[in-house]
């Protein structure tokens, strides 16, 4: 899969994961930016087509999810059971992707040398040092009651991935933010998302 399949992928899933019928996803209209470039470790790289069962260099994916940093949900004021809901739709659609998306795996722990990501969102120094173990893709998890760069009346979510690895060309950092005036816990459900 191409690192901008991947991209869309992982934004169309995040924004189906709270969908309903009368509301959308902006992903086409958030603007292009260059990509912060990053370099991470990778076992042998054999060259040509994958052939099935045959080719184990293929791995699925694993993704890890911050929702603690300085403006992620965990830090946005909103109530436990709003955070709650957004963590438990997140942790769905990483299920998902895990046992869809198959991957060169990093080797060691994900690394980064950013201090912050888009701007915005402040990447912890272990990050940038020791790195993060077992992670191919790590996603900072924001909500945000009126982003001006994504969120509005239509949208559920939109991701921008804001590091990409120099030797795969892929994402191996991003940012998904959760439109929270649309992503509210229904109190009358009973438990289905």
């Amino acid at each position: 899969m191409r690192p901008k399949e991947l991209l869309w992928l992982v934004v169309i899933v995040a924004c189906a994961a709270l969908a309903s019928a009368r509301k959308g996803c902006i992903h086409d209209k958030v603007a292009p930016r260059d990509v912060p470039r990053g370099e991470q470790t990778y076992g042998p790289l054999q060259s040509g087509r994958r052939s099935g069962t045959q080719d184990d260099q293929y791995q699925p994916i694993r993704i890890t999810f911050n929702y603690d940093c300085d403006v992620c949900v965990d830090n946005n004021g909103e109530s436990t059971a709003q955070q709650d809901y957004v963590k438990q739709n997140m942790e769905r659609s990483k299920k998902w992707l895990e046992s869809t998306l198959k991957v060169k795996r990093v080797v060691g722990n994900l690394k980064t040398t950013q201090t912050k990501m888009n701007n915005v969102v402040t990447v912890p120094e272990t990050y940038r040092t020791a790195g993060v173990p077992n992670t191919d893709v790590l996603i900072f998890v924001r909500s945000s009651e009126n982003d001006p760069e994504g969120c509005s009346e239509l949208t559920l979510a939109y991701a921008l991935h804001t590091e990409q690895d120099t030797t795969l060309d892929r994402p191996t950092f991003g940012v998904i933010d959760m439109c929270i005036a649309h992503n509210k816990p229904d109190v009358t459900s009973d438990g289905d998302l």
